[in-house]
């Protein structure tokens, strides 16, 4: 059935879209001026993580597509860059979490964040021809930091949330 179940449950699809929200202000406003370091973690690639170890691509292409589209509105170079990268990660990272694990979801968690961090900033190095790569190995870290906190503010499915699959 092709039908997005989310029409049925606008109460998830409400928190949904203010974590996005909250995450993407957080991340280009307030983290901006508050962080005292040069590399800076990204809440909204970490929420596309989280997005798609927990729900199935359908159900989360639409914010997927948002959070890339609030990155690219505040991004220098690449308008589209996010977007398409963040929707092919969610997919190939929801095809992964569904054919290969079912028990150890945080390790599978930075490791995800860790190849997709380093893949993108391995594509900007090709791209850009600057050695973006250091960056990413750097932003890969601290992700991986910040997962488990925006693990705990994703809202699961109510299916996920009563423990079955």
């Amino acid at each position: 059935m092709l039908v997005n179940r989310d029409f049925y449950f606008p109460k998830l699809a409400i928190r949904r879209g203010i974590l996005i929200v909250v995450s993407g202000l957080f991340q280009l406003n307030i983290l901006y001026f508050l962080w005292p370091f040069a590399v800076k973690p990204d809440l909204l690639f970490i929420l596309v993580i989280v997005m798609a170890m927990n729900s199935e691509f359908r159900k989360i292409a639409g914010y997927v597509l948002f959070c890339g589209l609030l990155k690219d509105a505040f991004a220098l170079r690449l308008f589209g860059f996010n977007s398409l990268l963040f929707s092919l990660e969610a997919f190939l990272v929801g095809y992964v979490c569904r054919r290969l694990y079912y028990q150890e979801k945080a390790w599978f968690g930075f490791i995800f964040l860790v190849s997709a961090g380093v893949l993108n900033y391995l594509i900007l190095t090709i791209i850009l021809k600057r050695p973006y790569i250091v960056i990413g190995l750097a932003e890969a870290a601290l992700n991986c930091l910040f997962f488990p906190i925006i693990e705990k503010l994703y809202p699961a499915d109510r299916r996920q949330a009563a423990g079955g699959r």
